[in-house]
Protein backbone atom coordinates (compact mmCIF):
# COMPACT_ATOMS: atom_id res chain seq x y z
CA UNK A 1 0.00 0.00 0.00
CA UNK A 2 1.31 3.80 -0.97
CA UNK A 3 -0.21 6.12 1.57
CA UNK A 4 -0.01 9.91 1.96
CA UNK A 5 -0.69 12.17 4.84
CA UNK A 6 -0.33 15.79 4.40
CA UNK A 7 -0.42 18.07 7.44
CA UNK A 8 -1.64 21.74 7.23
CA UNK A 9 0.55 23.56 10.61
CA UNK A 10 0.03 26.46 12.29
CA UNK A 11 1.90 28.82 12.39
CA UNK A 12 3.35 29.10 8.79
CA UNK A 13 5.78 31.31 10.08
CA UNK A 14 9.12 30.21 10.30
CA UNK A 15 12.24 31.84 9.89
CA UNK A 16 14.10 29.15 7.82
CA UNK A 17 13.63 27.32 5.17
CA UNK A 18 10.87 25.02 4.85
CA UNK A 19 13.63 22.51 3.42
CA UNK A 20 15.73 23.41 6.49
CA UNK A 21 12.97 22.43 8.80
CA UNK A 22 12.20 18.90 7.36
CA UNK A 23 15.21 17.59 9.13
CA UNK A 24 13.64 19.17 12.25
CA UNK A 25 10.03 17.25 11.46
CA UNK A 26 12.02 14.08 11.10
CA UNK A 27 13.08 14.39 14.98
CA UNK A 28 9.29 14.46 15.49
CA UNK A 29 8.35 11.47 13.29
CA UNK A 30 11.29 9.73 15.29
CA UNK A 31 9.65 10.50 18.56
CA UNK A 32 5.90 9.19 17.20
CA UNK A 33 6.85 6.04 16.15
CA UNK A 34 8.14 2.67 17.56
CA UNK A 35 11.55 2.80 18.87
CA UNK A 36 11.99 -0.65 17.82
CA UNK A 37 11.16 0.31 14.10
CA UNK A 38 12.97 3.50 14.10
CA UNK A 39 15.84 1.67 14.68
CA UNK A 40 15.76 -0.91 11.76
CA UNK A 41 14.71 1.77 9.62
CA UNK A 42 17.63 4.23 10.28
CA UNK A 43 19.99 1.12 9.82
CA UNK A 44 18.79 0.21 6.42
CA UNK A 45 20.30 1.97 3.17
CA UNK A 46 16.93 2.50 1.72
CA UNK A 47 14.10 3.76 3.68
CA UNK A 48 10.15 3.38 3.10
CA UNK A 49 8.96 6.61 3.39
CA UNK A 50 9.80 9.94 2.52
CA UNK A 51 8.35 13.48 4.12
CA UNK A 52 8.59 16.81 3.09
CA UNK A 53 7.70 20.61 4.66
CA UNK A 54 6.51 23.10 1.56
CA UNK A 55 4.71 26.87 2.52
CA UNK A 56 1.93 26.88 -0.24
CA UNK A 57 0.67 29.85 -0.76
CA UNK A 58 -3.32 30.46 -0.16
CA UNK A 59 -5.93 32.58 -1.33
CA UNK A 60 -5.33 35.15 1.29
CA UNK A 61 -4.75 38.92 -0.78
CA UNK A 62 -2.05 39.50 2.61
CA UNK A 63 -0.08 36.45 0.47
CA UNK A 64 -0.18 34.61 3.64
CA UNK A 65 0.84 31.49 3.54
CA UNK A 66 0.41 27.63 5.11
CA UNK A 67 2.95 25.43 6.19
CA UNK A 68 2.08 21.46 4.87
CA UNK A 69 4.37 18.42 6.22
CA UNK A 70 3.22 15.42 4.15
CA UNK A 71 4.58 12.15 4.95
CA UNK A 72 4.84 8.66 2.43
CA UNK A 73 5.26 5.75 3.15
CA UNK A 74 5.50 2.70 0.99
CA UNK A 75 4.67 -0.18 1.78
CA UNK A 76 2.04 -1.71 4.90
CA UNK A 77 4.75 -1.72 7.61
CA UNK A 78 5.79 1.91 7.31
CA UNK A 79 1.70 2.92 6.64
CA UNK A 80 1.23 1.18 10.09
CA UNK A 81 4.31 2.43 12.11
CA UNK A 82 4.71 5.97 10.67
CA UNK A 83 1.37 7.53 9.05
CA UNK A 84 -1.30 5.74 11.87
CA UNK A 85 0.01 6.86 14.33
CA UNK A 86 0.49 10.98 12.69
CA UNK A 87 -3.20 10.09 11.80
CA UNK A 88 -4.34 9.27 15.61
CA UNK A 89 -6.61 11.50 17.29
CA UNK A 90 -4.45 12.43 19.68
CA UNK A 91 -1.61 13.74 17.62
CA UNK A 92 -2.68 17.12 17.40
CA UNK A 93 0.53 19.37 17.39
CA UNK A 94 4.37 19.52 18.41
CA UNK A 95 7.24 21.07 19.54
CA UNK A 96 10.40 21.44 17.26
CA UNK A 97 12.72 20.36 20.31
CA UNK A 98 15.46 22.40 18.73
CA UNK A 99 14.07 25.60 17.78
CA UNK A 100 11.03 25.53 20.43
CA UNK A 101 8.53 25.93 17.88
CA UNK A 102 5.17 25.22 18.47
CA UNK A 103 3.17 23.86 15.85
CA UNK A 104 -1.04 23.04 15.96
CA UNK A 105 -2.38 20.64 13.34
CA UNK A 106 -5.00 22.46 11.37
CA UNK A 107 -6.12 19.87 9.30
CA UNK A 108 -5.02 16.24 8.17
CA UNK A 109 -5.45 14.98 4.73
CA UNK A 110 -5.03 11.50 4.32
CA UNK A 111 -4.66 9.23 0.45
CA UNK A 112 -3.94 5.96 -0.08
CA UNK A 113 -3.08 3.49 -2.84
CA UNK A 114 -2.60 -0.13 -3.26
CA UNK A 115 -0.14 -1.32 -5.49
CA UNK A 116 -1.86 -3.67 -7.19
CA UNK A 117 -4.25 -0.51 -8.34
CA UNK A 118 -0.78 1.34 -9.37
CA UNK A 119 0.72 -1.62 -11.35
CA UNK A 120 -3.22 -1.57 -13.04
CA UNK A 121 -3.09 1.82 -13.43
CA UNK A 122 0.95 1.72 -15.20
CA UNK A 123 0.99 -1.24 -17.32
CA UNK A 124 -2.98 -1.47 -18.74
CA UNK A 125 -3.01 2.35 -19.41
CA UNK A 126 -1.11 3.92 -22.82
CA UNK A 127 1.94 5.95 -21.40
CA UNK A 128 3.07 9.23 -22.96
CA UNK A 129 6.13 9.33 -24.30
CA UNK A 130 6.61 12.33 -21.73
CA UNK A 131 6.24 12.44 -18.22
CA UNK A 132 6.16 15.36 -16.04
CA UNK A 133 8.12 14.53 -12.59
CA UNK A 134 8.09 17.19 -10.07
CA UNK A 135 10.16 17.11 -6.89
CA UNK A 136 9.42 18.56 -3.69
Amino acid sequence: MLSKLSMRCEPAIISESPYAFAALFRGVLAERIDEGYAARVHEQGLHPYSQSVVLERTDDPNGAQTLVWTVNALNAEAHESIIEPLRADGFQGFCLKKTGKDFRIAEKTFESMPLTDLARDFYKQDAPRRMKIEFV
